[in-house]
C-alpha cells in the first residue's frame, strides 16, 4: 500500500521494477527463510535501480550515439545487469513455493557477477574524464598565465602611483648604490677563484639557519678579502626572486666600506644603507614604507636625519619579520674608529638579541682593537691563509692567456715564474698582481729571470718601486695626485682628483 502511494513520486525506471516487486511481496512467504530471501532481494535490485541512475545521469548515457568506447561499454554493462535483475525478479514468484533449499541459493545469487562488470566499466569512465580534465586544465594554463600577467600589471600600475613617495623615502635615508659598487668588485674577480671559502667548513657551519651567528673573514692587506666577500654577496644576491615570497625567505644586505669615500666609512651610513636593502625583501615592506615614509616627512620637516638608535632599532625590527637575515660587511677596518667599535657592538647585541636566526659576515684586517671587539663566543674565525688556490688559478690564467710574447709560451719560463711566485706571495693576492703587472712587458727570458731575481718583499716594498720607476712628466703628475689626497678636507673622488691634478698642471705651464 505505501508502495503504491509513494512510487508515481519516484524515477521513471522504478516503477516497471516495483510492479515486479510487489508481486515478489504478495507471493506466499510463511517461511522466515524465504522472508529474507524477498526481503534481501528487494533491497539489492533497487540499489542496483538506483545506482545506475546515477551512472547514467553522470555520464549522459541516455544519448543515442555515444562516442567514448568506455560510455558505450558502461551502458551495455548496465543494460545487461537491468536484464538480469528482472530476470531474477520474474522468477522469484515462481520459486518461493518450490523447494525448501530455494532460498540459501537465492540469497547467493544475489551478489550478481554483473555488478562487478558495472563498477570496472564505471572506473573506465572515471579514468576518461580525469584525464580530459587534465587536458583542459593544461589547455587553460596559458589563457590563466596571460590574465595573471595582466593583474600583475594592473595592480604594479596601482602601486606605481605611490611609488615616488617610496623611492624618494629610500632615497632620503640612502643613496649609496650599492649594487653598482659589487658589480665594479665582482668584474675584477677572476673567474674560478674564492670557491674554498663558501665550501669552507666554518663557513657552512656559519650558514646553518638555525642560529644566529657571526663569521669573521680576517686577512693582510692585499690578501683579497674584498673578493672573497663579492663571492659571499654573489652567494645570496643572485637568489631566485620567487624564493622571497615562500616561507622560507631571507633578507639580505651589504656594504663595502672605503676609507677614502665620504658615506662608505661610517656607521650611519652604513646602517641607512641596510635598512633601504632589508625594505626590500621584508615579509611586511607595505607597513614599513608607510612608517618610513611618514618618518621622512617629519625628518624632512625639521631638516634632520636618521639617527644612529633608530636605525638600530629599525634594523633590529625588520630581521624579526623573516625566517632568516644575512648582513655582510667589507673591510671593517676602512670604517672610523668610533664607527668600528660601535657596529661591532650592534652586530654582537643584534646576533644575542634577535628573535629570529641572523647570519653576520665581517670582512676585515686583523687590527687590534676588532681582534678584542668580537665576541668569540658566536664568532666563526676564517683566515685568508686559505687563498693558495686562488692565487694558483690566478698565475695560471695570466700565463695561459692570448697575446702574450712568445717568451711566455717556453714551459720553462712558465714554471719558474709559477714556482717564485708561489714561494714569495705570504697569502697577498695583490703582491702577485703588480708582479705580475711588471713581468708581463718583458719579452726575454734573461729578462724574465733577472725580475723574479729582484721581485720586492711585501706591498709597501712593491707600491715604492712603482711610484720611484716614474720619471720626468708621469712622476710630477704621481706627487699632485698624492699631495691632493693627503691634504684635502675630504676625500675626493676620481674624477675631482683628475680635475685638480690637471689645473695644477695648468698652472705650472703658465708659470713657465
Amino acid at each position: 500500500m505505501i508502495g503504491d502511494i509513494t512510487i508515481p513520486f519516484a524515477p521513471a525506471p522504478v516503477s516497471p521494477v516495483w510492479s515486479a516487486l510487489r508481486v515478489l511481496l504478495q507471493a506466499e512467504t510463511s517461511r522466515v527463510e524465504q522472508i529474507t530471501a524477498a526481503s534481501g532481494a528487494a533491497d539489492r535490485i533497487l540499489s542496483i535501480v538506483r545506482r545506475g541512475q546515477i551512472y547514467e545521469s553522470v555520464y549522459d548515457l541516455s544519448k543515442g550515439t555515444l562516442k567514448e568506447p568506455s560510455k558505450v561499454l558502461l551502458r551495455d554493462s548496465l543494460i545487461e545487469l537491468y536484464r538480469s535483475s528482472l530476470d531474477l525478479l520474474a522468477s522469484t514468484a515462481t520459486q518461493l513455493n518450490g523447494q525448501e533449499s530455494w532460498a540459501t541459493q537465492f540469497l547467493t545469487t544475489l551478489t550478481d557477477p554483473n555488478q562487478n562488470v558495472v563498477s570496472k566499466n564505471a572506473e573506465a569512465c572515471v579514468c576518461d574524464s580525469t584525464e580530459k580534465n587534465f587536458e583542459l586544465l593544461t589547455s587553460l594554463h596559458s589563457p590563466l598565465r596571460r590574465i595573471d600577467d595582466r593583474v600583475v600589471q594592473l595592480l604594479d600600475c596601482f602601486e606605481g602611483m605611490g611609488r615616488g613617495d617610496r623611492e624618494h623615502a629610500m632615497n632620503y635615508i640612502s643613496n649609496v648604490q650599492v649594487d653598482e659598487i659589487h658589480v665594479a668588485k665582482k668584474e675584477l674577480r677572476t673567474e674560478g677563484t674564492c670557491e674554498w671559502l663558501v665550501q669552507h667548513p666554518s663557513f657552512l657551519r656559519w650558514e646553518n639557519p638555525s642560529s644566529s651567528s657571526i663569521l669573521w673573514l680576517n686577512g693582510q692587506v692585499g690578501a683579497g678579502k674584498s673578493f672573497l666577500t663579492s663571492k659571499v654577496i654573489d652567494r645570496y644576491r643572485s637568489r631566485p626572486k620567487d624564493a622571497l615570497s615562500s616561507e622560507n625567505d631571507e633578507d639580505f644586505a651589504h656594504f663595502y666600506c672605503d676609507r677614502s669615500l665620504v658615506g662608505k666609512k661610517d656607521i650611519k651610513s652604513i646602517l641607512s644603507s641596510y635598512i633601504v636593502q632589508l625594505l626590500t625583501v621584508s615579509h611586511h615592506r607595505d607597513r614599513w614604507h608607510k612608517k618610513l615614509l611618514m618618518f621622512c616627512k617629519n625628518a624632512a620637516a625639521s631638516r634632520r636625519s636618521l639617527e644612529i638608535s633608530e636605525c638600530e632599532r629599525f634594523i633590529r625590527d625588520l630581521v624579526n619579520t623573516c625566517p632568516r637575515s644575512i648582513i655582510v660587511l667589507d673591510a671593517l677596518d676602512e670604517c672610523e674608529q668610533r664607527s668600528r667599535t660601535q657596529l661591532v657592538s650592534f652586530f654582537n647585541n643584534l646576533v644575542r638579541d634577535s628573535d629570529r636566526p641572523v647570519k653576520v659576515f665581517i670582512s676585515s684586517r686583523p687590527e687590534t682593537d676588532i681582534l678584542e671587539l668580537m665576541d668569540t663566543s658566536s664568532c666563526i674565525q676564517i683566515s685568508t691563509s686559505d687563498n693558495q688556490k686562488d692565487i694558483e688559478t690566478y698565475i695560471d690564467l695570466k700565463l695561459g692567456q692570448v697575446g702574450l710574447s712568445p717568451v711566455w709560451k717556453r714551459q720553462g719560463v712558465q714554471d719558474l715564474v709559477r714556482r717564485t711566485l708561489l714561494d714569495k706571495h705570504d697569502g697577498m693576492f695583490k703582491w702577485v698582481q703588480l708582479q705580475w703587472d711588471q713581468l708581463e712587458p718583458l719579452n726575454t727570458e734573461t729578462d724574465v729571470k733577472q725580475r723574479l731575481k729582484q721581485l720586492p718583499e711585501g706591498l709597501v716594498a712593491s707600491y715604492e718601486e712603482i711610484c720611484s720607476r716614474q720619471d720626468g712628466h708621469a712622476s710630477t703628475i704621481l706627487m699632485r695626485a698624492a699631495m691632493w689626497v693627503k691634504w684635502a678636507k675630504f676625500p675626493l673622488k676620481t674624477e675631482a682628483l683628475l680635475y685638480a691634478v690637471k689645473i695644477a698642471g695648468l698652472s705650472d705651464s703658465r708659470a713657465a
